[in-house]
């Protein structure tokens, strides 16, 4: 549903959600393949929210130079 990697130099952060049907979704941040947050949510107001959090965070990090991975 919501994937956006970027990459500096050799580091990469990801941020993932998930549908995971009737269980909700699964709302992921990971650094260089290890998981920053994890967790599940079942309302969908949480997962706009969680939506908007990770653009803002994906806006500062390209600011500061950050690439979508594969450029």
């Amino acid at each position: 549903m919501f994937t956006k990697e970027l990459q500096r130099g050799d580091h990469v952060k990801g941020f993932f959600i998930q549908n995971e049907g009737t269980d909700g979704w699964r709302v992921r941040e990971e650094q260089d393949g290890a998981v920053l947050t994890e967790k599940h949510l079942q309302d969908w107001h949480r997962v706009e929210r969680a939506v908007a959090v990770f653009n803002l965070r994906i806006g500062e990090l390209t600011g500061r130079g950050w690439r979508p991975r594969g450029e």
